[in-house]
């Protein structure tokens, strides 16, 4: 991978495209070409190319929906959390070893844990924000949550990065669906019965100044939805989240400022 320096732009010059990526201020440099999208789509010898190219896409498939399950918290994220997702979920088709090449199955239900504890932030993490016990359990069965964060005390066991004066805790729970190769479409897809009526829900604490702290937080979600099917593993996240005090004593969000994770999937 190259960097421009000295000369900075983004965009296309001649065979060369210059682009930025999140989670980097430096401009990222390639070089265009290679086979024709023709070739690569009909061509016998890209055969197993097309394989691998169909299996990664059931792969971005399902860390996209994992990623929107998130919800609100995917504000905080200050890296490339996408391609740190993708590259784990490398190991969940490793799993199917019934199904061909080109249609094994992203069944995120068969390593629910994969992703637990995974940070959204690099720097500032929720763990080095929140160094206290979290209290939690996780129903697949009701398809609910329960958290409880002890009394939070700043210097003791709270220790936000920046001076940023309000701060409130969020939960996030969803359900992300299993992909699987449908022979009738001839391509993967989420089961039949997951569509836009599948969005997170989330919770969040009231906002307290961050100088202080907080008392003992208690978040409950939970969600109506009802899977046709059990090919879905539920996901909670939780993350701190930062704003300032506006005239109207309004709390705005500050965006890409705080510190979440994933907690735990069943």
């Amino acid at each position: 991978m190259a960097f421009l320096r000295d000369i900075t732009f983004t965009g296309k010059l001649g065979d060369l495209t210059a682009y930025k990526m999140k989670g980097t201020d430096k401009i990222i440099l390639r070089r265009t070409g290679g086979p024709s999208k023709d070739t690569i789509n009909n061509s016998p010898g890209y055969a197993l190319n097309r394989l691998h190219r169909q299996e990664f896409g059931a792969g971005v498939m399902l860390g996209k929906n994992i990623r929107f399950m998130l919800g609100a918290l995917r504000s905080v994220a200050n890296y490339n959390i996408t391609a740190k997702i993708n590259s784990l979920l490398k190991h969940v088709k490793q799993k199917d070893t019934e199904g061909p090449l080109g249609e094994r199955a992203f069944r995120l239900t068969s390593m629910p844990t994969l992703l637990q504890g995974l940070p959204l932030n690099k720097r500032s993490t929720f763990d080095t924000m929140l160094f206290t016990a979290i209290t939690w359990s996780l129903s697949r069965q009701t398809r609910s949550a329960h958290v409880e964060i002890s009394e939070l005390v700043r210097g003791l066991n709270f220790f936000p990065p920046h001076q940023h004066p309000y701060f409130c805790i969020t939960a996030v729970l969803g359900i992300v669906p299993d992909i699987l190769y449908q022979e009738s479409k001839a391509a993967y897809a989420p089961p039949d019965w997951f569509d836009g009526m599948y969005a997170p829900v989330q919770v969040s604490s009231p906002w307290y100044p961050a100088q202080n702290g907080a008392p003992p937080i208690t978040l409950d979600l939970s969600t109506d939805l009802v899977p046709a099917d059990e090919s879905y593993t539920v996901m909670l996240s939780i993350g701190v989240r930062f704003g300032l005090l506006l005239e109207d004593n309004k709390v705005q969000l500050l965006d890409h400022m705080g510190g979440a994770k994933i907690l735990a999937l069943k």
